[in-house]
């Protein structure tokens, strides 16, 4: 850790020669004497860029000339200011502070930069007061700066737009190792040009003090160094010299050179050095613009959500320096402090409102008290959608009763814990959880069917004592009946939301145990007077809610993922429900690709949403058996080999509409002797087009889905004669159309597809234009040919 720290230290050594010489070029233009503190604006600039994102604080960043690292250049910068108060010969005084608008909620990561890494007090002001607050901000860097630093804030500049000042003050004094004689210093010509010669109070010393000095010629920059210790020998002041009287010029056109590490030696010389004191006021704005620091400073283009609010609530209108520095016979005294000044736009745009429309593929998923409910899981090229917790809270049960090599794989496949006791404390603990809230409603409950087996006491202990489960007898050869008896448990508990989940013709002479877990969800969106309208591509309810009436949601706009993420709060807020909408008609296959960034924790911003959302109904069925290898289980009963998991199969539901969400899910597994052994701008978010969602309980995703489009038919496919009244339903559909059908090429490879809801049965149209042709699937049983 020790080297780690003190190679980003050296990385930011390294960027501080670099910036001050990128500096230096810029302000080199400026007339009369110069003073600046390039490591206070570098510390204020890295300071703001832990509050800005993706392009903004890439530039700042690529100005700096930092690392890529963001974690790199916090330990480096963190460590660098602590070594700055790491002194005893001389005066070395860092400081950095916030002060915030009243009211203005700044986010709890950009505080804990501030405090942890640039130890920075933050401090509530109003604005308003301008000459009130300018005073106390004023009053606070001439305490810093021992009175130096004076008046660095206009009480002018502050004004209704201003919401945060931060600011970095720098002061250090220290005496020469080799004082100069008072009394040998006295008036010398210095020359401005060769031909401009004023009179200068000049500090001298001749090689007869026999003192010695680091010193150090450049042929290739034709000039001389001198450097003067300070007492301790660890900061010292450099000058370089050119040859030329009007040699400066030159030597700043190779400034990198100039600060570049050199080789002294001591030598007797003979010094003379003028006293002075310059104060200098830089504007950095346009520094910082020639350096390529363009979209902190762009209303339209600033990022700095990583301090409060969304992109474009924030941006940075200038910032400030002002310097002092006196060099006399005894040392030198010097003193710098910057100001950043953070408002809102000037213009009154607070960035485009965004619009959120989704008329094309998406994701969604719903959270509770920030646990990720439900999930995506993706096979057809149709609407899904999938239960995680669901299943994970059956293959978790399962592990329970499995040994070794067995439950490793469960356990590794459900990123659990290597230990089984540590899986299930936090199980025992996270299950309660699962219940009613105040504002919505919440049940999970697991349950187990057995038949003639005689079920270790361990196993029953955890089945009832962790996953709260009840255990029933069952007759399995009665297949109709045991059937009858499991699927009603299920809709009991998932308010006859999810039927039919287990088949009889599933049950077999070597059905020994079955699994079940049923997860039920329903709640009411928070009061918002959405607008319903029927969108015109594929004739969709849509839920529709305008920006003229300024209602904000939690809204987050991802350049990486190329898309929109809208959360819409449930009652109570701490349910909620998060859609995922790719920028691109086509985007959803790029989305996917990218889902583990998907369902990262997000930081939302608060703001006003054009919003357009298709209410939308599904129901799946997955079979996980292709997706889980099968694995034996010892643990339940008998021994290594008498049982294994035969299949999982999950059905779930949902129903997204004005009112809210109404989401369910259940998972079986089927636990057998193996066969073979015979034992064993606001943004519009219109939802008008495919997308994926999700559903998320207390940060676990409990639900998640892909809605493309569905129409209904109401007709009873009972004879082959009715076959053409379904695509006359269809036809009529079409003449609906208005407007392209957006889908994704790599979701369906005709020209046009329809998935139609028959009487709760799922059928998949489609039409080839290239061959003339309609297609119209008719599963059989099972679903697995048609």
């Amino acid at each position: 850790m020790a080297s780690d720290s003190g190679k980003a230290v050296q990385e930011f050594i390294n960027a501080n020669n670099t910036f001050t010489a990128t500096v230096y070029k810029v302000l080199k233009g400026e007339t009369g004497n110069l003073c600046v503190s390039p490591l206070s604006v570098e510390t204020l600039l890295a300071f703001a860029r832990s509050g800005c994102r993706d392009a903004t604080a890439e530039e700042i960043r690529i100005a700096l000339h930092l690392p890529v690292d963001k974690a790199e250049i916090e330990v480096g910068i963190k460590k660098v200011l602590s070594r700055l108060k790491e002194t005893k010969n001389y005066a070395l005084h860092s400081a950095n502070k916030m002060y915030v608008k009243k009211d203005f909620e700044i986010r709890e990561e950009f505080k804990t930069a501030a405090t942890e890494i640039y130890q920075a007090d933050l401090e509530d002001i109003d604005f308003i007061k301008n000459i009130e607050a300018a005073r106390i901000m004023n009053k606070w860097v001439e305490e810093q700066t021992n009175n130096k630093i004076q008046n660095l804030i206009n009480a002018d500049d502050l004004d209704r737009y201003t919401r945060v000042i931060l600011l970095n003050a720098l002061y250090f004094k220290a005496d020469w190792v080799s004082k100069f004689s008072f009394p040998s210093t006295k008036k010398r010509d210095f020359y401005k040009s060769a031909t401009d010669v004023v009179q200068v109070d000049t500090m001298y010393c001749s090689p007869n003090s026999k003192r010695k000095f680091n010193y150090s010629v450049c042929d290739k920059l034709n000039a001389q160094f001198l450097e003067l210790l300070f007492v301790g020998e660890d900061a010292s002041m450099v000058i370089a010299l050119p040859e030329e009287k009007e040699g400066l010029a030159a030597l700043e056109e190779q400034i990198e050179s100039v600060l570049g590490p050199r080789h002294f030696w001591k030598t007797l010389l003979t010094v003379a050095l003028p006293k002075f004191k310059v104060e200098s006021k830089i504007c950095f704005k346009k520094v910082l613009l020639n350096l390529g620091v363009r979209k902190a400073f762009n209303e339209k283009e600033a990022d700095l959500s990583g301090i409060a609010g969304c992109k474009g609530d924030l941006v940075i209108d200038d910032v400030v320096q002002k310097t002092f520095v006196d060099v006399n016979e005894v040392g030198v005294e010097a003193a710098a402090a910057t100001m950043g000044r953070l408002i809102v736009p000037r213009s009154g745009i607070k960035g485009p409102i965004p619009s959120f429309i989704a008329d094309h593929p998406f994701i969604f998923y719903i959270k509770i008290k920030g646990i990720i409910a439900f999930e995506i899981f993706k096979s057809e090229s149709n609407n899904f959608f999938v239960s995680p917790l669901s299943v994970e809270t059956v293959l978790a049960f399962a592990q329970s009763g499995s040994k070794n090599a067995t439950a490793q794989e469960i356990r590794a496949a459900l990123h659990l814990p290597d230990d089984k006791g540590t899986v299930e404390v936090g199980i025992k603990n996270f299950l309660p959880q699962l219940k009613d809230g105040k504002h919505h409603a919440l049940h999970s409950a697991n349950k187990m069917y057995i038949k003639d087996l005689e079920i270790k006491e361990g196993f029953k202990t955890a089945a009832t004592e962790v996953y709260q489960a009840d255990l029933e007898n069952i007759n399995f050869k009665k297949k109709a009946e045991a059937a009858r008896i499991m699927n009603k448990w299920v809709k009991e508990q998932t308010n006859n939301k999810i039927q039919n989940l287990i088949s009889s013709s599933d049950l077999t002479e070597w059905s020994r145990v079955i699994l079940i877990n049923a997860l039920y969800f329903k709640a009411e969106t928070m009061k918002r007077d959405f607008y319903k309208s029927a969108a015109d591509v594929v004739q969709v309810d849509i839920m529709f809610f305008p920006s003229i009436l300024k209602r904000k949601f939690s809204y987050f706009d991802c350049g990486k993922l190329n898309a929109q993420f809208l959360e819409l709060p449930f009652q109570g807020e701490d349910a909620s429900m998060v859609v995922i909408l790719p920028n691109e008609k086509e985007g959803l296959a790029v989305l996917e690709n990218q889902i583990e960034s998907v369902f990262t924790p997000r930081e939302f911003c608060w703001r006003t949403v054009n919003i357009s959302l298709p209410k939308f109904k599904i129901e799946s069925r997955i079979h996980f058996k292709r997706i889980l290898l099968n694995v034996n289980l010892n643990g339940i009963a008998g021994s290594k080999g008498d049982l294994i998991i035969d299949n999982i199969v999950q059905k779930t539901f949902i129903d997204v509409s004005e009112d809210g969400v109404e989401a369910a899910a259940a998972t079986d597994g089927l636990i057998a002797i193996p066969i073979s052994l015979g034992r064993g701008p606001i943004p519009d978010f219109i939802a008008d087009h495919p997308f994926i969602f999700y559903i998320k309980i207390k940060g676990i995703i409990a639900f998640a889905g892909r809605h493309l489009y569905n129409l209904d038919a109401k007709i009873q496919l009972l004879k082959k004669s009715e076959v053409p009244q379904l695509f006359k339903v269809i036809r009529q559909n079409r003449i609906w159309n208005k407007k392209p059908l957006y889908t994704s090429k790599n979701i369906v490879q005709v020209d046009t597809k329809y998935m139609i809801s028959v009487e709760k049965r799922n059928f998949s149209y489609s039409e080839c234009h290239k061959i003339n042709a309609k297609f119209l699937e008719l599963p059989f049983l099972g679903g697995d040919a048609f």
